[in-house]
């Protein structure tokens, strides 16, 4: 069904409930002395690209050289249960959508932005078939284009791509499809003329569509992936919280380092095969996808204009020092807000 554009104020349980971006929960113990092995929950892990780091550190044992016991990494579709259980949990540490972490502080939940996960969309691509008449974002007039879901990163980032290449949102039909599967669907049956697709998935059906545009192409950076914890967590464990962003970190480094073993990796904890991965995982690279934790708030004002359009959000512009707190990142990492 068509969702209409005008901006309409989401709250947290309907955002949670309707986001394609979901929460890294993660349960553990103390930096110093691990108690018992934890599990880390990641969404869409084996399925996209945003939990890579975390198969690295689980891989070289970077979680226990930082003082957290993981012995397992879980797949979740996110939702609002994340959230609950991560606040309710003896961890209370997610990486989650940005969207997903203002919606939560401005619905009063005690929570502080910590860290930076994903500074870009450079995993998200809208494709068409192979001989479609469209050449470019500029041909979307009059024409209809999949997303997943209301309030989805497909549907804000989709809405600012257009707005941002000057294309009037008004003049393009947007269809709700559920999954990045069922807008594949539509477009394979002639129901829309382009639909989503993100990072391994492209790269495993590159010989099927064609890219009519990058998000990253037509507009700067913004913000996907930030680290988020309870305010209450962080003053009484600082040292654990630390330990989390050191390890993801340590992920991050060692796939700068090591890149073809890295990708050998993430092919084998994603079971798929190492050539899509391969394409996927030296594109995402080359655009800085992955941030070793520094939060980059131009890239998130940035998202936060697209989530005050789309209606996620209620607020244009937010002051970061409200929300913030950097005081469990390395202190090469810090920035001033």
């Amino acid at each position: 069904m068509t969702r209409p554009l005008t901006p309409a104020r989401t709250t947290l349980a309907a955002w949670l409930s309707a986001s394609v971006i979901g929460c890294v929960a993660l349960l553990g113990s103390t930096a110093s002395a691990p108690a018992h092995a934890g599990q880390v929950v990641v969404s869409h892990y084996a399925e996209l690209m945003y939990g890579a780091p975390w198969a690295i550190a689980l891989d070289q044992g970077y979680f226990k050289k930082r003082g957290v016991d993981v012995s397992a990494l879980l797949s979740s579709d996110g939702g609002g249960t994340t959230i609950r259980n991560m606040m309710a949990s003896d961890m209370p540490y997610t990486e989650t959508a940005l969207s997903a972490a203002l919606s939560a502080i401005h619905d009063g939940l005690d929570l502080k932005i910590v860290d930076g996960a994903v500074n870009t969309a450079a995993d998200l691509v809208w494709v068409v078939k192979p001989n479609s008449p469209l050449k470019n974002i500029h041909d979307l007039a009059g024409k209809k284009i999949a997303y997943t879901r209301a309030s989805s990163t497909t549907q804000i980032l989709g809405l600012a791509a257009l707005q941002a290449a000057n294309v009037d949102p008004s003049k393009v039909t947007m269809l709700s499809l559920g999954t990045i599967g069922g807008g594949l669907t539509a477009l394979d049956q002639g129901a829309v003329d382009a639909a989503p697709e993100l990072e391994p998935t492209y790269s495993r059906n590159a010989a099927k569509y064609r890219v009519l545009f990058a998000v990253s192409d037509v507009m700067p950076p913004v913000t996907q992936h930030v680290g988020v914890v309870s305010e209450k967590f962080l003053k009484e464990h600082p040292d654990q919280v630390k330990a989390l962003i050191l390890a993801r970190r340590d992920g991050v480094d060692f796939m700068k380092a090591h890149p073809d073993q890295a990708i050998a990796i993430v092919a084998k904890a994603y079971d798929m095969p190492a050539g899509p991965v391969a394409l996927a995982f030296k594109r995402l690279m080359a655009a800085n996808y992955w941030s070793e934790g520094k939060l980059d708030y131009a890239a998130m004002d940035r998202a936060v204009v697209g989530l005050h359009v789309a209606g996620v959000y209620p607020d244009a512009k937010v002051d970061w020092s409200k929300v913030v707190d950097e005081s469990a990142l390395p202190a090469d990492l810090r920035t001033a807000k």
